[in-house]
């Protein structure tokens, strides 16, 4: 279902970038998707972070790629096999600390009380408390370190490791669709707000913080609902009676959904030849589908927002364009997503 798999593909993607910020790294969006196709470095300036960015995103790719959602399953399953960002510096010591804390996100996960509810308030409270109190995910504190000088020791604030929260919010789905407030195990970026996680915070503010903040991200995942669904009808729309294979439209749900890849990598979340992938990228970027950039000599390509002509396409007869039962899937593909945002009833 393409709804569904955009939809996915832009959960993820968020997810990465949310976890990677929130580890230390400052970069662009176009900088992490040229970094993520092994083109350049997630930064121009060094980060001081808790895990490296490849052994960050390798965790939750692997964690996700375990899903209950066999849709969201595969999209991370076929993101691992992209993934060529550069190993510069990373040691085996990263990867293993990075999975040792999605395992700790599984514990603290697991530690909530699973009686029903009718709203999730209650719960988010619960996991914002223990989440303040874990010594792997409670906000580090200033430590008071001293540096030698001319005159002697100078005395410092240092703040420490940023939390890694990325973790809770990567697994956190399951027990949402448990307690029946989702039907699919989605991750939630952002949803956990530090500032509610303080022991001393007054009970009133901290559940006013943990709605605001459940706002906003119910808000993000309706947005990324939203270009999943414009992203589809345009993918349909476009190739409708154009001459591309049948891998053309799942490229492009991957551009529209992830974002720009290279070669290579469409190779391997396809399964397809070279020869093969550079063809259907030639007749897209013919049609006006795509556009490619030139980073150190390899083309990183994008989806386009037009079909790339001047004149609007005739109106092709319906015996023509898709089947009933393309257009039936498309439509269920959109239902489905649907109830991905609604508690069953």
């Amino acid at each position: 279902m393409p709804v569904a798999r955009i939809f996915h593909l832009s959960v993820v993607r968020d997810g990465l970038m949310n976890a990677l910020r929130q580890a230390g790294h400052a970069f662009t969006p176009a900088r992490f998707h040229s970094w993520f196709a092994g083109l350049t470095s997630l930064s121009t300036e060094a980060a001081v972070a808790a895990q490296p960015p490849r052994a960050l995103c390798e965790a939750i790719l692997t964690d996700l790629g375990h899903s209950r959602s066999e849709g969201l399953a595969g999209s991370a399953r076929a993101l691992q096999r992209a993934l060529l960002a550069p190993r510069d510096g990373e040691v085996r010591a990263g990867h293993d600390a990075a999975a040792a804390v999605m395992m700790e996100a599984h514990a603290i996960v697991a530690e909530l009380s699973r009686e029903p509810a009718p709203l999730p308030f209650a719960l988010l409270s619960t996991l914002h408390q223990a989440f303040g109190r874990s010594p792997v995910f409670a906000p580090a504190r200033w430590d008071l370190v001293a540096l030698t000088g001319p005159g002697g020791l100078i005395p410092f604030e240092q703040s420490g490791a940023p939390s890694p929260r990325w973790a809770v919010e990567a697994v956190i789905g399951e027990t949402l669709r448990v307690h029946g407030f989702m039907r699919s195990p989605l991750p939630w970026p952002n949803l956990i707000r530090l500032d509610a996680t303080a022991p001393d915070i007054a009970d009133e503010n901290r559940r006013l913080t943990i709605a605001l903040g459940l706002r906003e991200a119910v808000l993000a995942q309706q947005t990324r609902l939203d270009h999943a669904r414009q992203a589809a009808a345009r993918i349909v729309r476009f190739t409708q009676g154009q001459r591309t294979t049948s891998r053309a439209p799942r490229a492009l749900e991957w551009l529209a959904g992830f974002g720009p890849l290279r070669s290579a990598q469409l190779e391997a979340i396809l399964a397809a030849t070279r020869l093969g992938v550079r063809g259907m990228l030639t007749a897209l970027e013919a049609e006006g589908l795509i556009a490619r950039e030139t980073i150190g000599g390899v083309h990183l390509v994008s989806i386009t927002h037009s079909d790339g002509r001047a004149e609007p396409r005739q109106v092709l007869p319906a015996s023509s364009g898709f089947s009933a039962g393309a257009l039936e899937e498309f439509d269920a593909s959109v239902a489905a997503i649907d109830r991905l945002l609604v508690r069953p009833g």
